[in-house]
């Protein structure tokens, strides 16, 4: 117990140094505008519209919809997700080393548990509040429900509960009915043969998925909503599949830190990595001759779906894209667990639990570096160069392409606010992913605003397409034309004296 203690205590540890690490650790837009907090610290911005929701998590939907948008309301309820993300995991981790590891061996098992230390990717899930990391929780707390079949032909409540739960999460993300709800419904189409008590989940999962087709049909037409799906979810044509087999190799390899270059930690990584997915292979066979369980065969398919998803799909367009395939991060941890429990020798499970220990304490020197780069080094130097420019000028609030709005307006601290817009028909646009209405608003603003734009493309590649005689023809002619000088490029910010939205 004493030995549980420690390492319970030293992961605490880490989960609560590598939080603080990673808070400082912005990278671009798409991640700036996914943090749920920034309400709080930006209290005199809206990002969601009054009109027009990004309906990605409905509960915090349903909170800001029916009592409105409230920093403090907002600031409980992120943090309310970061518990709950990590109670349910713990809660499926502690579910099964309880039921398919015995409990013997249990105290040999749990520093596994430092296994998340060699992907820096799952402690960002965990600790960083964002709108997906709650739902890969609720899937492993529905598969401990799934895994108890017994329970299927009682409590009609539960199953409501259920039921209702796995339409928020697929409303959510219809990512999990290609990750989640299918190979689980594979797994009970094959028993169903066999024992009819299985249809039960059939009739709930195929239930769930036409219900939650029919609520996005429905809410997608009052026009008061914007649900996304899944981009690009389209099957790619066969002359994709050998980029998509190779950026499916190099995703892996990038969100678990595992690239083979000969340094000794990327080296453990990747033997670890591989580990785990061994675990998961004999975890599948032996799932296979249980006719009463399912998570032995869930969690491997669910690994396996993850990647063919990505594979077939036409998401896999770089490396950034590779956070598709971030379930397999929360699966893995499982698979390493069962793999030394299978170890017949005391002294190969304490190696390998060695070697993890060894990971945990680099991860906190990783870490410590990923801080120090994040705020001391120059990688934000051209940001900082852009924000000085615009405020020296007077104008604090103006237009510029998707990935340099968010980050900008994120590192003046809210001073200077950059507004997404693209380029469509040589003519600039609102850009209205993940945005609010009102930005667009003519009224939102009065008086000067910009329009930071590279005429080239390279720099604000949505704009490339408007050069500066279509913004001329659009907006009429700017009062100051200002070059940004940067890395031998240059960036134009180009200045009016109205608010030029009312030409959108």
């Amino acid at each position: 117990m004493f030995v549980k203690k420690i390492v319970l205590a030293l992961l605490g540890l880490n989960i609560l140094v590598n939080s603080v690490f990673n808070s400082f650790n912005v990278i671009n837009s798409d991640t700036v505008w996914s943090y749920l907090l920034l309400p709080h610290f930006f209290k005199d911005m809206v990002y969601l519209a009054s009109d027009t929701f990004i309906l990605h998590y409905p509960i915090s939907f349903l909170l800001i919809k029916f009592i409105g948008l409230n920093s403090t309301l907002v600031f409980v309820d992120t943090f309310a997700l970061v518990v709950l993300t990590l109670v349910g995991w713990l809660a499926f981790y502690f579910y099964f080393l309880k039921k398919y590891i015995s409990v013997i061996k249990l105290i040999y098992i749990l520093p596994a548990f430092i296994f998340i230390n060699f992907s820096q990717t799952f402690y960002q899930m965990i600790s960083i509040p964002s709108l997906r990391n709650i739902e890969f929780a609720i899937a492993l707390l529905l598969l401990i429900y799934f895994d108890n079949l017994l329970l299927l032909n009682r409590r009609i409540l539960l199953k409501l509960g259920v039921f209702l739960i796995m339409l928020l999460l697929f409303i959510s993300d219809p990512y999990f009915i290609y990750v989640f709800a299918a190979p689980l419904l594979l797994i009970m189409l094959i028993r169903a043969r066999k024992n009819l008590r299985y249809w039960n989940v059939i009739g709930l999962l195929f239930t769930t998925i036409v219900a939650n087709t029919a609520i996005r049909s429905l809410l997608n037409k009052t026009q008061h909503f914007l649900l996304h799906g899944v981009n690009n979810g389209h099957i790619v044509f066969p002359s994709k599949i050998a980029s998509n087999i190779d950026l499916t190799i190099k995703g892996i390899l990038n969100i678990f830190d595992s690239y083979p270059n000969l340094h000794l930690l990327s080296f453990l990584s990747l033997s670890l990595f591989l580990l785990g997915v061994y675990g998961l292979y004999i975890m599948f066979k032996k799932g296979l001759g249980d006719k009463k369980n399912i998570a032995l065969l869930l969690l491997p398919l669910c690994f396996v779906f993850t990647i063919l998803a990505y594979l077939t799909s036409g998401q896999p367009t770089d490396l950034a894209t590779s956070r598709y395939l971030i379930f397999i991060v929360f699966l893995l941890p499982f698979g390493v667990c069962y793999a030394i429990s299978k170890f017949s020798s005391k002294y190969a499970r304490t190696t390998i639990i060695l070697v993890l220990t060894i990971l945990s304490l680099a991860n906190f020197i990783q870490m410590y570096f990923v801080f120090k780069s994040a705020n001391n080094s120059q990688q934000y130097e051209e940001n900082q160069l852009i924000i000085k420019i615009v405020q020296q000028y007077g104008v604090r609030y103006g237009y510029t392409s998707y990935w340099n709005s968010g980050i900008n307006t994120f590192l003046s601290g809210n001073v200077s606010q950059f507004i997404q817009v693209g380029c469509i028909n040589n003519r600039i646009q609102p850009h209205k992913w993940l945005a609010s209405e009102s930005w667009f608003d003519k009224n939102t603003h009065k008086g000067k605003t910009f329009l930071l734009i590279d005429f080239e493309g390279s720099r604000t590649p949505e704009l490339k397409g408007c050069d500066l005689n279509d913004v001329t023809e659009q907006f009429g002619k700017p009062a100051q034309i200002v070059p940004i000088p940067y890395a031998g490029e240059n960036i134009s910010l180009v200045i009016f004296n109205y608010n030029i939205a009312e030409e959108f």
